[in-house]
């Protein structure tokens, strides 16, 4: 799949430590290696929404999400916030 990085995605990456950069990494790489949706792990559609996707990542006892919006054969990633704040904002 093809992604697109939005700047408000990169701002929440780089204000995060090395060691979840280096999770989210991977999972950029197994979302450019995906086919289709089907075969990112955690990503589940919004409720609401056609095109809106959460993607899940738990890393040490902390849950985030990137949002992500999915057109044709292009994801676009939105924001990459913890859960408890991310369901309480608009993105």
């Amino acid at each position: 799949m093809n992604i697109v990085i939005k700047g408000s995605f990169s701002r929440d990456v780089l204000n995060k430590g090395k060691e979840i950069r280096v999770v989210i990494n991977s999972k950029i790489s197994q979302i450019e290696n995906a086919k289709d949706t089907s075969q990112i792990t955690g990503m589940i559609v919004l409720e609401g929404f056609t095109h809106h996707y959460r993607i899940k990542i738990d890393y040490k006892k902390k849950q985030y999400r990137i949002i992500a919006m999915v057109r044709k054969n292009t994801i676009y990633l939105l924001r990459f916030i913890q859960r408890r704040i991310v369901y309480k904002k608009s993105f």
